[in-house]
């Protein structure tokens, strides 16, 4: 794997719910969730498109960037619609340098 470091710009999330989801993913934001030990975990959204980007590269680490705040941390797991071929939910492990 590579130890290149890719940067993925995040925003904030505080819309919860199914509905609000599906309108979230038509409008190209893919819900997520930050986990941090001993830290509530932070409910975020990504860009489809950063994250198709993103997917195609071999990484470890990818650095969330939101404002002047930046996240190093490992994909946990990405949740599919495989019939729709869309991304459904990102969790992300927030790591300590």
């Amino acid at each position: 794997m590579s130890t290149q470091g890719y940067e993925l710009n995040v925003e904030s999330r505080n819309v919860f719910g199914k509905g609000n989801a599906r309108r979230s993913r038509k409008a190209g934001l893919i819900p997520a969730v930050v986990y941090s030990k001993g830290q509530e975990a932070q409910a975020i959204f990504v860009k489809e498109g950063d994250w198709a980007a993103l997917a195609n590269h071999d990484f470890e680490v990818v650095t969330l960037v939101e404002g002047s705040k930046k996240t190093n941390a490992v994909v946990k797991e990405v949740q599919r619609n495989y019939l729709k071929d869309y991304v459904v939910h990102i969790d992300f492990n927030a790591i300590e340098a």
